[in-house]
């Protein structure tokens, strides 16, 4: 693949794909407490728009819609208040507006293209994720070997090595535990009311951009019924700040080392500001419906040198401008079987 088009295909992937876990903790209690062995059925669609400014080149717009299926089901509800879950992702579905181009991109598709089946890499596997009574993710499990079987034939291709390094450090059991957590309120200790308010602040290592400062802030807008079920209602306000180096820049110098050009890279993120609302089961705490919507910017910085002057000596500097929506409802629940 062309070195330019690698790059873009790249940067898409990293900017897209935000993984969020459908779990809050409850409502009046503000506890998660869902039965054992219920499963818990969601949609959850991510729409992404960004815009890459890139100098003389113009700019370029593109839309990433991202359709999940998911499938839940409360293996182990534990005395202590730790509950584990097995999450499976039934269908994911991506649909792509780059331009003039538009894309699609099915796990449920039957024509064998490879981009279809990397979007449904997850499709039919089985994660384990287990969170405290309070929504702290405490451990996932199933990602790396899911990735390690993905990735196992292109192991010894020496040419694929930058790239698969990238994958396993953003993808894996640790970064996927990050990016549930950054989608899973970890809620207050005491009991709550219609105009409580409460502030949850932490450091999320990013395994892409690094590590960012987080801080959501909660209130309690009211007692309401949602997708026919009594629910509280939260929403909530979210400042996320870059710290320290951005991860992602070293390995596609690597990547680019790897094709024969080397590169110098700079990457700077803004301040990331989200608000939105999320709908919860008063009885389980499970979420019943969520909306919120985010916004990102991100400037890059590419020097290739060697580059005569006239192709601008080798020097881009790109801006982007990223909003997400993102919601999750719950389709169905069904109970576990009784004997």
């Amino acid at each position: 693949m062309h070195q330019s088009r690698t790059f873009r295909v790249a940067l898409i992937v990293l900017a897209s794909a935000v993984v969020a876990s459908p779990v809050f903790a409850d409502a009046a209690a503000l506890r998660l407490r869902p039965e054992q062995g219920t499963t818990y059925r969601y949609v959850m669609t991510q729409r992404q728009d960004m815009t890459m400014a890139m100098g003389a080149l113009g700019n370029q717009e593109s839309t990433n819609t991202t359709t999940m299926d998911i499938r839940q089901t409360a293996r182990e509800v534990v005395a202590s208040g730790e509950v584990t879950f097995d999450v499976v992702y039934d269908r994911v579905r991506m649909d792509v507006q780059a331009g003039p181009r538009s894309m699609t991109f099915d796990s449920a598709s039957e024509t064998g293209n490879t981009a279809d089946e990397m979007v449904g890499l997850l499709v039919g596997k089985q994660l384990s994720m287990t969170l405290t009574e309070r929504g702290e993710v405490v451990r996932v499990e199933g990602l790396t070997a899911v990735l390690d079987e993905a990735l196992a034939e292109q192991a010894t291709d020496p040419a694929a090595a930058p790239l698969i390094e990238m994958m396993r450090g953003s993808f894996n059991d640790e970064s996927m535990a990050v990016m549930f957590q950054q989608n899973s309120a970890i809620l207050p200790e005491g009991p709550v009311r219609e105009g409580s308010t409460w502030t949850h602040s932490s450091v999320v290592d990013n395994p892409a951009i690094g590590a960012m400062q987080v801080t959501q802030d909660y209130v309690i807008a009211g007692f309401e019924d949602k997708l026919g079920r009594p629910c509280v209602r939260a929403d909530v306000k979210m400042v996320m700040t870059h710290e320290g180096d951005v991860p992602m820049v070293a390995e596609m110098k690597k990547m680019f080392s790897q094709g024969g050009q080397e590169v110098d890279m700079s990457v700077e993120i803004g301040q990331s500001d989200g608000a939105g609302s999320v709908w919860l089961d008063r009885e389980t705490g499970m979420t019943v419906a969520m909306d919120t919507d985010s916004t990102m910017n991100m400037s890059i910085g590419v020097v290739m040198p060697g580059m005569p002057a006239e192709a601008g000596g080798g020097a881009m500097k790109m801006d982007m401008a990223m909003t997400m929506n993102q919601t999750l409802e719950l389709q169905t629940e069904t109970a576990p079987a009784t004997e």
